[in-house]
């Protein structure tokens, strides 16, 4: 009987939180990965801007919404409570934003994408703790 009592315990207190902090740090890295999709098309999408090429600015405008769009699509209003609804009204801005840069062809509003992204990125690293984004952003 102690042995299935320190199997329980074990798997209550060491594997369960284990596997829990992992499906946070995976979570995490598709954040990673989707921020820095955004921030990389629109660097791309700025680059078009400046050499003119229409072709190539909507294309990468295009992509960077399509990312905004699957992170507003991902959020759980249940579960992520006022953060959710923050960080909805933050995406559709930024679809704003990349809507304007394409229709003004001016780079001035993907900055202020990239910038707000950025602050994105530090209050993410502040709240949790976690360095992912520094390795890449710094």
């Amino acid at each position: 009987m102690d042995f299935i009592n320190a199997i329980v315990l074990l798997s209550n207190f060491v594997i369960v939180p284990a596997l829990s902090y992992g499906s946070q740090l995976a979570l995490g890295a598709i954040g990673v990965t989707l921020i820095y999709g955004i921030l990389r098309f629109a660097n791309f999408a700025k680059k078009a801007i400046r050499e003119k090429n229409i072709e190539e600015k909507v294309k990468y405008i295009i992509k960077t919404s399509n990312i905004f769009i699957e992170l507003i699509n991902s959020l759980d209003f249940e579960r992520g409570g006022d953060i959710a609804y923050y960080l909805n009204g933050l995406y559709t801005y930024q679809l704003k934003l990349l809507a304007k840069a394409n229709a003004e062809n001016n780079e001035k509003y993907i900055d202020d994408v990239i910038r707000v992204l950025k602050g994105l990125i530090e209050a993410w690293k502040e709240e949790t703790g976690l360095w992912v984004f520094w390795m890449i952003w710094k």
